[in-house]
């Protein structure tokens, strides 16, 4: 792995710690949430200052450079959070749809109560 994407991957994996340690201070995300990246940035730290283990890893697994088997493994993390996030967004979807039909039905009641007086 060379020197400058060692120091890439160390800068922006300093960056988004830096910046969930920011949006949780702000209330803007969940500490689940921010664990997530905080684990990504110390693993990638750990593998920036220890490149041997992308290098052992890389040999083991068969991929042909160790930078492309950080990507794979990026990609794959990403496509994992995106999942995640799909489906957390469709539970939400259900509960929004599910309290608006619970809302209406109050509405009506009331409005029935409001036309017998």
């Amino acid at each position: 792995m060379s020197i400058v994407l060692r120091i890439l991957l160390i800068v922006v994996s300093v960056f988004a710690g830096m910046y969930a340690v920011r949006e949780i201070r702000k209330s803007q995300m969940k500490i689940e949430n921010a664990i997530f990246w905080f684990v990504l940035a110390v693993v990638l730290i750990i593998l920036s200052i220890f490149p041997g283990i992308v290098t052992w890893a890389a040999a083991t697994i068969g991929v042909e450079s160790p930078v492309n088997l950080i990507y794979l493994i990026m990609i794959f993390l990403l496509f994992y959070k995106a999942f995640s996030l799909s489906v957390k967004v469709a539970q939400l979807e259900h509960k929004v749809n599910i309290l608006t039909a619970e809302n209406a039905m109050a509405d009506k009641k009331l409005r029935e109560l409001d036309n017998e007086k």
